[in-house]
């Protein structure tokens, strides 16, 4: 997963590529600007002053944030109790 300042890059990016996505929008298609800037952002991301911290709820909206939050509280409740939540955290797994 990108960074929030690289996935802005990668938005960007992404507004200059043509792929067959339903309801994918675009400036218009610069050809290979995918690979090259998935490579390059995958470098970047790398180094942590520029990755940035990723707030799931600034990416998805307070609203949406907490409508998926409720909509899988049951199902994440049983996956905690089947794999432990040790484990789910060593993994990074949203609570």
């Amino acid at each position: 997963m990108y960074g929030r300042n690289i996935l802005l890059l990668a938005r960007l990016a992404n507004s200059f590529t043509r792929s067959a996505v339903v309801q994918k929008r675009y400036f218009f298609h610069i050809p290979k600007l995918y690979h090259f800037a998935r490579h390059y952002l995958e470098q970047l991301n790398q180094f942590r002053i520029i990755k940035g911290y990723v707030n799931h709820k600034r990416i998805l909206g307070k609203k949406t944030y907490e409508f998926v939050k409720e909509y899988y509280r049951e199902d994440n409740q049983k996956l905690s109790e089947f794999i432990g939540k040790d484990k789910l955290h060593s993994y990074n797994y949203p609570h």
